[in-house]
């Protein structure tokens, strides 16, 4: 059986088409009105995914010294109210432990006792709030301006001592927070602490009616009526960042450092450097 073996030769051939290669591109608008406090990136810029693109401040300008005037003053009214509201647990304290002890039993004195703990650590951790809430404002503000000082200075528009003096101010109030932080942290663990033993007493040795429960009933809307203050105020600060969707090339930047946006405007847009699809003509 003779067996034919037919060999193909084949030829590759290399052609040039012209066409369009299509790279996703996309805008970055700003999310709220208020000013730029700082673009770190440049035109033409390489970043990475969740790289900052820019820092804005949800406030204009000439806003700036009212806000940090409002802070401050907001600051002394949550402190005058909170004095307020210790006094008037105090007062309560007396009037359920005190008044009472004669001719209470020690199973009512003790759910009341439990009772004023628990809204005497809630109420501590409020406070710390209060007073570490509009110190992180500040120093979200003093950790953009040092980004900011950090950037002229590599540009050489502004001289190093000014930088060091920024980073001296900034370590400084970066420590007091981290402290203050440390308190909030300790503050709430006794505050779950009081609410887990008032918890498990009542649970264990049901008590009814309870008094403490109508003697607290102003204080403990006045504690809620604050956390959700200090929460609003907050909230209405933000500094709004932001980042790179993708990793990307800067292929146009419409804004400059302290210029003011209206909620929507185009910032700038970011390319993919690869293209997604190319459009070739065939002859």
């Amino acid at each position: 059986m003779a067996a034919v073996v037919v060999l193909f030769l084949c030829q590759s051939e290399t052609a040039q088409l012209k066409g369009i290669a299509f790279s996703h591109e996309q805008i970055i608008n700003t999310t709220e009105t208020g000013y730029i406090r700082s673009i770190p990136v440049e035109l033409y810029q390489e970043v990475k995914k969740g790289d900052t693109l820019a820092i804005i401040k949800e406030n204009t300008v000439a806003q700036e010294e009212f806000i940090h005037s409002l802070l401050q003053a907001e600051r002394a009214t949550a402190e005058a109210e909170l004095e307020q509201l210790k006094a008037e647990l105090a007062a309560a304290e007396d009037r359920l432990l005190v008044d009472q002890f004669e001719r209470d039993s020690d199973t009512t004195s003790l759910e009341r006792r439990l009772a004023v703990d628990m809204e005497r650590a809630r109420l501590e951790v409020l406070e710390i709030k209060s007073d570490l809430g509009p110190d992180r404002l500040i120093l979200k503000d003093m950790e953009v301006e040092l980004e900011i000082v950090q950037r002229l200075v590599a540009e050489q528009a502004s001289e190093e001592y000014e930088l060091q003096k920024i980073q001296a101010q900034c370590d400084i109030f970066r420590e007091s927070v981290a402290q203050k932080g440390e308190l909030l942290v300790q503050a709430e663990e006794n505050y779950k602490a009081a609410m887990l033993r008032k918890d498990e007493f009542e649970q264990s040795t049901p008590i009814s009616p309870k008094l403490s429960d109508k003697e607290l009933a102003p204080i403990r809307k006045a504690i809620l009526v604050q956390e959700k203050r200090l929460v609003e105020f907050i909230k209405q600060r933000d500094i709004i960042v932001l980042t790179a969707p993708f990793d990307g090339i800067i292929n146009t930047l419409n804004y400059k450092s302290g210029q003011t946006v209206v909620r929507g405007d185009p910032i700038m847009t970011i390319v993919d450097p690869t293209p997604g699809s190319i459009t070739a003509w065939i002859p």
